[in-house]
């Protein structure tokens, strides 16, 4: 089900039925190679689904950007020769010893899928993973950030942007996103009216979207996090927060 619901959501938005959209499904897939389960993964959902964009319906540039603090291991491996598909993936290595081991710099491809300097891809797939946040024990992900500006050259976008990130490094609620911005479908206003039709008035509306960036928003100590209400993604180190220590993945595949 979550291979099928990735490629699903990503057949449709190739299509431009939808202009985006955010799969979230368990289990992950990223370290699943093609004849082995590995990391808590099963099926490589985004592979399946870049493969299928491919021999289905004939993209020949697709972008996988993973950024899960592990290597995507079986992601990288499936793509390693092909040239239609670009991995990228951000991820900690810790010269060699974080798991799973893999993603040196020097791993660049082979073959036809060696490298690539312009890509201009025709569709962008993300491994979303959210174990880099702060809060994860050592042995499975967690970082204390630093933002620095880089890029941005319209005004008002940076301003907005910045503020949010700013936000959530204080870890106060940020601003639920503009109602417009939540409408998956850009087909036209007939569809997306269609597709809003159970929100009769303009408050329905209003109080969904609210409802939808509260998930996301509610500031919980970490004991008491349900899980329909995530901590922060990023909040400041405090010295009474306590989790337990998880395996590591690693030990799960001992055979790797």
């Amino acid at each position: 089900m979550a291979a099928g619901a990735v490629l699903d959501l990503a057949v449709r938005t190739a299509k431009g039925e939808l202009r985006n959209g955010f799969a979230v499904v368990r289990p992950p897939g990223h370290h699943a190679e093609p004849n082995q389960a590995m990391g808590f993964c099963f099926f490589n959902s985004v592979a399946v689904a870049a493969r299928l964009l491919h021999t289905r319906l004939r993209l020949q540039r697709v972008l996988i950007v993973d950024w899960d603090v592990h290597h995507g291991n079986g992601t990288q491996q499936i793509f390693y020769e092909d040239p239609h598909v670009l991995y990228i993936s951000i991820h900690r290595h810790d010269d060699g010893n974080f798991f799973p081991g893999t993603g040196a710099a020097s791993e660049c491809g082979a073959g036809a899928g060696l490298g690539f300097n312009e890509y201009d891809p025709e569709l962008v797939l993300v491994s979303c993973g959210f174990d880099a946040a702060a809060g994860h024990p050592a042995p499975l992900g967690g970082y204390t950030v630093v933002l620095s500006l880089e890029g941005g050259y319209d005004l008002p976008a940076m301003c907005d942007c910045a503020q949010e990130c700013v936000r959530a490094l204080l870890g106060d609620r940020t601003a639920p996103p503009a109602h417009h911005e939540l409408a998956p479908l850009e087909a036209g206003p007939a569809v997306a009216a269609a597709r809003l039709g159970r929100l009769q008035t303009e408050r329905d509306a209003a109080d969904t979207a609210a409802a939808l960036a509260t998930l996301s928003m509610h500031h919980q100590h970490p004991a008491h996090a349900h899980p329909a209400h995530p901590t922060p993604l990023v909040r400041p180190a405090s010295p009474d927060s306590s989790r337990s220590v998880s395996e590591e993945p690693m030990e799960q595949d001992e055979g790797k």
